[in-house]
Formats: C-alpha cells, sequence, structure tokens
C-alpha cells in the first residue's frame, strides 16, 4: 500500500509480488514481479499456489503484529484507544458492516477489527478524506436494509459533517458511531513540524457529541471508562446512536512507529 510511504529507503529483503488492476508508477520499491490486470483473476492464481501450504507461521506474524499494536496502549487518563477498538469490535454484530474515518484513531482500528466478507469494511484510504465515515455508514444501511453499521470517527471527521446526524434518527437507521474524541486533529499534531503553528493549530475546546446527538434524535451516551463502555455496548445495534469515547490519545505516535516504521 502506497498511500503516504516512509520516507527512507525500502530495506526489506523479501521478494515482493505487486498485483495491480493498471500500471504502477511508484518508484518506492522495485517488485520482483509486477503483475498487472483484474485482480479477480490474478489473485485466485496467487492465492491457490499457496494452496495446502502451512500458514502457521503466517498466523503467527499476523498474531505478533497485532500484539506488538496493543502493547502501545496508553495508561493515563481516558480510555485507552486500542482497548476501545479491542471492545466495540468484540461486541458487535458479525453481520456488521464497518466503515472507518480518516485521522489518527484508524492506526488503531485497521490493524485490529476483523471482516469475514467483501466490502464489509469501507475507508476512503487513499484519498484520506475527513468526515468519510458517517455518510459512508448511511449508503452502507441504506444498501444493506436492517444490518448493524457501525462508523469509527474522530471528533474532527464528525465536525464535518454533523447535519447527517439528523439524516440517521430521521430514517431510523441501524447505525452506532464511535467517536475517539480527544478535542484534537491528532495525526496531522504529530506530523505538523514545530514551525507549524504548534498545538493551538489543531487542538480546540472540547465538545461534547453525545449532547448533539440526543438533540438530533440518537441516543447520545457518554464513555470515560472501561465499565462505561462495557455498559454502552451491552445491546442498541439495532438503534441509531452514538458513543462519545473521551479517549487518552497518548498511544499515537508509538502506533505510527510500529505499523509505519
Amino acid at each position: 500500500d502506497l498511500v503516504e510511504p516512509i520516507p527512507a529507503p525500502w530495506s526489506y529483503e523479501q521478494p515482493v509480488i505487486r498485483l495491480s488492476s493498471s500500471p504502477q508508477r511508484s518508484t518506492y520499491f522495485e517488485p520482483t514481479h509486477d503483475i498487472v490486470g483484474p485482480l479477480s483473476r490474478s489473485a485466485p492464481k496467487i492465492l491457490s499456489a499457496l494452496a495446502g501450504r502451512d500458514r502457521s507461521d503466517i498466523e503467527a506474524l499476523r498474531e505478533g503484529v497485532r500484539q506488538k499494536i496493543r502493547s502501545c496502549e496508553s495508561r493515563g487518563d481516558g480510555l485507552g484507544v486500542l482497548t476501545l477498538t479491542d471492545a466495540v469490535t468484540s461486541c458487535m454484530p458479525t453481520n456488521a458492516s464497518i466503515t472507518v474515518d480518516a485521522g489518527a484513531h484508524f492506526l488503531a482500528v485497521m490493524p485490529l477489527v476483523r471482516v469475514a466478507n467483501p466490502h464489509q469494511l469501507l475507508i476512503s484510504n487513499g484519498l484520506a478524506t475527513m468526515g468519510f465515515a458517517v455518510p459512508a455508514a448511511i449508503g452502507v444501511s441504506l444498501a444493506r436494509p436492517g444490518e448493524p453499521v457501525v462508523a469509527f470517527t474522530g471528533d474532527g471527521g464528525l465536525s464535518m459533517v454533523l447535519g447527517e446526524l439528523e439524516t440517521i434518527a430521521r430514517l431510523d437507521l441501524p447505525i452506532t458511531i464511535v467517536v475517539f474524541n480527544d478535542a484534537a486533529l491528532s495525526l496531522i499534531e504529530i506530523k505538523q513540524s514545530g514551525d507549524h503553528g504548534g498545538p493551538e493549530a489543531v487542538r480546540y475546546r472540547p465538545v461534547d457529541f453525545a449532547v448533539i446527538a440526543n438533540a438530533s434524535g440518537l441516543d447520545g451516551i457518554v464513555v470515560k471508562s472501561e465499565g462505561e463502555l462495557t455498559a454502552a455496548l451491552s445491546g442498541g445495534w439495532d438503534t441509531p446512536r452514538l458513543i462519545d469515547a473521551r479517549i487518552d490519545p497518548s498511544a499515537y505516535p508509538a502506533l505510527i512507529a510500529a505499523t509505519r516504521g
């Protein structure tokens, strides 16, 4: 995935097979084999060649990466972002569709969430569009009537589309919005240079999104602890609601290092 590559030389020695539907112009690395064509044809052929092989080493590697990511969890005030992600994904229905907004929270969500079917998870990869998750959740809910949807979003992304809360309530859509609320554009804050405005450019006063949700017709819930989160996740997947999670963002720099090098 060549979205936002790390500005450093490619340091891996393993041979790389690149599958793409159109020719790639990136010079970030040179693949050992470059296969261009419909993924519906190329991917099954690659996978069939792996059939019957012992996959335990792959599974062990994957689980090791997840454990490395979980070790980044913070222990400060507020909910840890990884604790929040694990709690939501372990409680939500197996047929729930998932939408993920752009922002630091996707560093916690994407490595840990598990899906069973194609298009069960939607993310604005590449464009990295803040404000994507909530309207995408509405679209998914209309396309899959009656099925639960979970939208993971940050406070910045949600602030851009607050009017859509009324849409969700009016249409009575079974959408659960989970807001990673730390009153900051955290990913930008981590990446910005010292001469780009400092915290004042990316931080703002705390917003009570639960109150806004209630005023819009949804069930709005503030959670500040694991106990409150567990209670909030005990049901309600078939109704419009918003979980305003007051998080501790201090794990984000470690997550970037763990997932991107």
